[in-house]
């Protein structure tokens, strides 16, 4: 028995051989180019049947299948493979059907390359006049600027099946076939090694990957691949065709310049490289295959750089690259490579621009109306971000197609600053492009506003007055505890007093000057420590902690540069620190000193302290150099303590660690 089918072998083109590569090696399937249509009318359903097996009879392509060995790498014409229509009919069901389940495992099945058919086309009926079709495709077979041809020829033969008239295939078409002959010729060419400099000079120096931002984009958490859709309305787009006839561009160039601008605000780069889709160019007649070519759109951003100029930028360059649109990417990637970084990774750019990419009203069933669900069309590009423009007709659609671990809402607000950076461009086009806001009227008001109402009221009292009223209410509550001792708020307090009368008298015999007033605490961690600051405090001084753990030089210069009078310690740190006497200095400690001490006035001082006097005084580590004194005045450190009480909820409960 004779087989009546004959198979024919082609070679792959690099487009299908990329798609090979990036299936082998990456660790899940490639998501295949779904659409999803809602149909709502009288559909006759054997038209649409006997429509996808002409469209499938006249295009071989999507007879093919893939053959692999570890020699040779070809892709099989099977003439036994046929346009069948899988249906399934869910009105006579007792239980509604979940429909979205349903498309969602059509979208996600899985093709055999070796066996085919790399296609598959899915009808539900829900109810007589409610349809859902779902035509589903390999990528290695047909790229995305031949989804709009194929869904055309199916429109061309349902039609012309339904009203029983003869409809010729398109005369533009070319032989899918015949392309890799053609791509060969291409290579060994003057223009590919023309194009081939041209791609390599474009791009030798740049920094050759434009990343996202990281902070407040990416999320740790995993998700299904989101895809968000939003419309410019039809006033925003007459704005977009008007500019674009003025400055004699495409439309899509406006919108591409809007997104290299927004891009250059997002990343504080100003050398922006953008990814976008190109058909190649073998031939001057259409191509209905796997061709697509994805190429990096470089564009240096100045900061003086007006709306206008940049899309004249952009477009100028365009049809430069243009010119060599057919030197796969692959080619591009191993040129810049091999003559500037052999470790480059092959990413450009982590984002892609495109038009398009949806067949907006092309799905036409006689009277049967077809409308597209974007949601169930996967992401097949390698960027983390792609965003994809259409013309509706009545507006723009904008979608964002994005990796599962960027954040959702960080894509959200993108598209919708791409939308007011684009208003504002088109309003003000000469206007420079740095100085276009992102930012909508009331997200204006609520970054320079609303967020910047920080005004706080805060106590008149210094930080001694309002510990003084504490003492009042609660005179007996333990106020400090360090290891097994411990102090009520009226006990500090009067120990506080007492060593501050000590301290009063001591500035007043060296007749100290307001300037003068810093007093020097070299203490380990001990009650005497809080004591000594608070008592400082109260004598209307400010102090300078003297850490006895640092190196002598530190402490010199410390005690230098602040020329201090006074230094409260222990008879134990003075011998060891025996430089702190230097220079008239008087010391005071507090283990020799603590019966003169308690013979002060216990009483709380009376003196007139201000706002704008220092508190105390804290030196940096002086790391990039000679330490530095940091003077914090009294209206700061209350400021700060009702932040603090403010932010952290400071109650009779709450206890610092010191």
């Amino acid at each position: 028995m004779t087989n009546m089918y004959t198979n024919k072998s082609y070679g792959l083109t690099k487009a299908q051989k990329r798609v090979w590569f990036n299936l082998k090696l990456s660790d899940k399937p490639l998501p295949n180019i779904a659409m999803v249509f809602e149909l709502q009318g009288s559909l006759d359903i054997w038209s649409l049947r006997k429509a996808l097996e002409n469209v499938v009879e006249e295009n071989s392509v999507l007879k093919s299948t893939i053959y692999s060995s570890s020699e040779q790498l070809e892709r099989i014409v099977n003439d036994a493979i046929r346009g069948n229509l899988e249906f399934v009919d869910l009105t006579h069901e007792e239980k509604p059907a979940d429909i979205y389940w349903l498309l969602q495992n059509i979208v996600d099945a899985n093709f055999n390359l070796a066996t085919g058919p790399l296609f598959q086309f899915n009808l539900i009926k829900q109810t007589e006049h409610h349809y859902y079709f779902t035509i589903l495709v390999h990528p290695i077979i047909i790229d995305r600027y031949s989804v709009k041809y194929l869904i055309a020829e199916i429109s061309r033969h349902y039609n012309s099946i339904v009203n029983n008239k003869y409809s010729e295939q398109p005369k533009d078409l070319f032989d899918f076939n015949q392309i890799v002959d053609l791509e060969k010729q291409f290579y060994s060419s003057n223009k590919y090694r023309h194009g081939l400099t041209h791609w390599t000079n474009t791009l030798k120096a740049n920094q050759f990957h434009i990343d996202l931002p990281k902070q407040g984009f990416f999320t740790k958490e995993y998700k299904d691949s989101p895809f968000f859709e939003v419309f410019l309305p039809e006033e925003l787009r007459e704005q977009v065709k008007s500019i674009a006839k003025q400055l004699q561009v495409e439309w899509h160039v406006v919108l591409l310049a809007a997104y290299q601008a927004l891009l250059q605000r997002y990343t504080s780069h100003h050398d922006i490289i953008v990814n976008y889709s190109s058909a190649v160019s073998y031939t001057d007649r259409n191509v209905f295959g796997c061709l697509e070519n994805r190429l990096p759109l470089r564009v240096v951003l100045s900061d003086n750089l007006s709306f206008a100029d940049l899309v004249a930028l952009t477009n100028k360059q365009l049809i430069h690259d243009r010119y060599y649109q057919d030197v796969q990417i692959n080619d591009i990637v191993k040129s810049v490579r091999d003559k500037f970084d052999r470790h480059f990774s092959g990413i450009f750019s982590n984002t892609s621009f495109d038009i398009n990419y949806l067949p907006y009203e092309e799905l036409k069933l006689g009277n049967v109306s077809a409308k597209l669900i974007p949601k169930y069309m996967k992401k097949f590009v390698t960027e983390n971000l792609a965003i994809y423009c259409c013309d509706t007709g009545k507006s723009i659609s904008i979608i964002a197609d994005f990796d599962e671990h960027i954040d959702n809402s960080a894509v959200k607000n993108m598209l919708r600053h791409y939308e007011n950076l684009l208003i504002n461009c088109l309003s003000q086009p000469k206007k420079s492009i740095s100085q276009q806001s992102i930012l909508s009227t009331e997200e204006y008001k609520q970054v320079v506003v609303d967020w910047n109402q920080t005004q706080l009221s805060y106590s008149s009292e210094l930080a001694h007055q309002l510990f003084e009223k504490q003492v009042n209410k609660t005179p007996n509550k333990i106020a400090i505890v360090y290891e097994d001792q411990q102090l009520s708020y009226r006990e500090l307090n009067e120990k506080a007093n007492q060593l501050a009368d000590r301290l009063i008298k001591q500035l007043a015999s060296s007749h100290s000057e307001n300037q003068d007033k810093l007093i020097g605490i070299c203490l380990g961690r001990s009650l005497e420590m809080i004591i000594s600051m608070l008592a400082i405090i109260k004598a209307g001084a400010a102090y300078v902690p003297l850490d006895p753990q640092n190196p002598r030089e530190r402490l010199s210069y410390i005690l230098d540069n602040t020329k201090m009078k006074i230094v409260i310690t222990t008879q134990a740190l003075n011998q060891k620190l025996n430089f702190i006497n230097e220079n008239n200095r008087h010391v005071i400690c507090l283990d020799k000193s603590k019966d003169e001490i308690a013979m002060g006035s216990s009483e709380n001082p009376n003196l007139a302290i201000q706002p704008s006097d220092l508190v105390y005084v804290i030196y940096t580590s002086g790391s990039t150099g000679l330490p530095k004194g940091v003077m914090i005045e009294h209206k700061n450190s209350f400021q700060h303590i009702g932040i603090l009480s403010l932010e952290f909820h400071v109650d009779k409960l709450s206890r610092p660690l010191l």
